[in-house]
């Protein structure tokens, strides 16, 4: 049962507590109206006893990004605890241990908010841009998200720190913030890390999840200064795939052909089958190589093929401890014997689109151009840099109906022809 006494914030208003302390007692709460703008509790006092609870505790409902906690932690070492409570009154205490200090006195404001539904792509922080996952960039990655986002914030002006602080974070959590739609949800089992957002090159991924769950608690969250950053929430370990397999390439070397990939995580994978194709269609075994089990590290494999003979379709076949297996894309190469420019295949992709695979052992600009059978122009990409190795182009094929086309590939010193029937 709340206390009868509750202090409310209303937008742009400004709650200060200086060298004397905040206590909070007997489930006094402070709960924030941020229509219009942010409000802050300012907190200038740099000891862990700034904030105070006392008797059957004290809460802060911030539940909104613009609800913010500002503590002048200084260049203090000490453990802070801000006392956040969600709107049920479930306590979700969030805990900060500077364990090295920054350059100079800044502050941490704080900050976290429920969103309305399983998809977290629909209400993130302000300087998140999305939600996907680290292995495609483009699939959103809310299923396997908590419906909870915290701000940790040591770059907010005016007292930002030149170099941050090194960290360890404790979150809590309510197991109710995790709604339907989520793919834990069935059996609602889950293995949370918390991961932040880097607001400069726009990644979760190249920080993987860390810490570990115990309980309503996600502890040991270790960060060092590089990698602190404003938005936090926390991710299931398991992976939506078997494995998360990242890259794979293949480079020419001399007459071989080196195959490489890596994984930012694998779980219950036990081999790699690295299998290879003249036709693009029957495949055989070139090699077997032994998987991690289970990862959360990035891990690098790789395999020379010494056997290149012209046109060749690699993929790997990924196959989990109890037999079930996935395959990768395929990949081409063309190494050996040749030693020029050529164009591989042409065939249709999704419903707008032309695909072209030409090989080269050179870089180049070409000119590209789709006839049809009476010698007309009916699409033309002057000036198409061609690379060295496999150069995959996609045409917009609206223009083209039903019938067989001549794609051409010419420049001053070369030019070369294929045929491709569209149907």
């Amino acid at each position: 049962m709340k206390s009868l006494l509750t202090i409310a914030l209303t937008a742009l208003s400004v709650l200060t507590f200086g060298q004397g302390r905040l206590v909070l007692n007997n489930d006094v709460f402070i709960t924030y109206d941020v229509t219009g703008g942010p409000a802050y509790v300012v907190v200038d006092n740099p000891n862990a006893n700034g904030i105070q609870t006392l008797g059957t505790g004290g809460n802060i409902v911030s539940e909104n990004e613009d609800a913010r906690v500002k503590w002048n932690v200084k260049n203090t070492n000490a453990t802070y605890v801000v006392p956040f409570t969600n709107t049920s009154g479930t306590k979700i205490p969030v805990t900060v241990d500077i364990t090295t200090v920054g350059s100079n006195d800044g502050d941490l404001v704080f900050a976290t908010y429920l969103g309305p539904t399983w998809d977290n792509n629909t209400y993130r922080p302000s300087d998140v841009t999305h939600m996907f996952d680290w292995l495609t960039n483009s699939i959103n990655n809310s299923g396997y998200v908590i419906d909870r986002f915290w701000i940790i914030d040591p770059s907010e002006a005016l007292y930002a720190y030149t170099t941050k602080p090194d960290v360890d974070i404790t979150f809590s959590f309510d197991p109710t913030d995790i709604y339907a739609g989520n793919v834990f949800i069935s059996p609602a089992v889950h293995n949370f890390g918390a991961q932040r957002f880097n607001n400069g090159p726009n990644l979760w991924g190249d920080l993987l999840p860390i810490g570990a769950e115990l309980g309503n608690t996600v502890t040991g969250v270790t960060v060092g200064n590089a990698d602190f950053y404003r938005s936090w929430t926390l991710v299931d370990y398991a992976s939506p795939l078997p494995i998360e397999l990242a890259d794979f390439d293949a480079q020419c070397i001399d007459n071989s052909v080196m195959l490489r990939w890596y994984t930012v995580s694998e779980t219950n994978n036990e081999t790699f089958s690295l299998e290879k194709s003249t036709n693009g269609v029957e495949f055989i075994e070139i090699t077997s190589i032994p998987g991690a089990i289970n990862s959360n590290t990035v891990l690098s494999y790789s395999f020379l093929d010494e056997n290149a003979n012209g046109l060749s379709y690699y993929r790997i076949k990924q196959i989990d401890i109890d037999g079930t297996f996935t395959y990768s894309d395929v990949i081409t190469s063309n190494c050996g014997e040749f030693n020029g420019v050529e164009i591989v295949t042409a065939y249709e992709g999704n419903a707008d689109q032309l695909n072209i695979v030409i090989s080269s052992t050179f870089e180049a600009n070409f000119n590209l151009e789709v006839m049809d059978m009476s010698g007309k122009v009916v699409i033309s990409q002057p000036s198409t840099f061609i690379g060295e190795g496999m150069t995959n182009i996609g045409l917009d094929k609206s223009l083209l109906s039903t019938g067989i086309y001549l794609i051409r590939l010419h420049n001053e010193s070369d030019v070369m022809s294929h045929k491709v029937m569209l149907k």
